[in-house]
């Protein structure tokens, strides 16, 4: 198999922060829907999280999609 150098960091991350914007959404969504702090609900909130933290690492930004709440947006 060849080894191609690929870049460490993605050249448009815009397009798929949108995309990880309307999961996060729907994660809170579901949220609403079980339990308060139980398993499912931790489990929703772990997920978003993660999104959260990869977030951080295309933008550089830590609290990306909460700023972009704040910006109106």
């Amino acid at each position: 198999m060849a080894y191609r150098k690929l870049p460490d960091r993605l050249r448009d991350p815009y397009p798929l922060l949108r995309e990880l914007r309307r999961c996060r959404e729907a994660l809170g969504k579901a949220q609403r829907e079980v339990k308060p702090m139980g398993v499912t609900y931790h489990g929703l909130a772990m997920a978003e999280v993660a999104i959260d933290a990869l977030a951080t690492l295309l933008t550089g930004q830590r609290y990306y999609f909460s700023d972009l709440a704040g910006a109106g947006s």
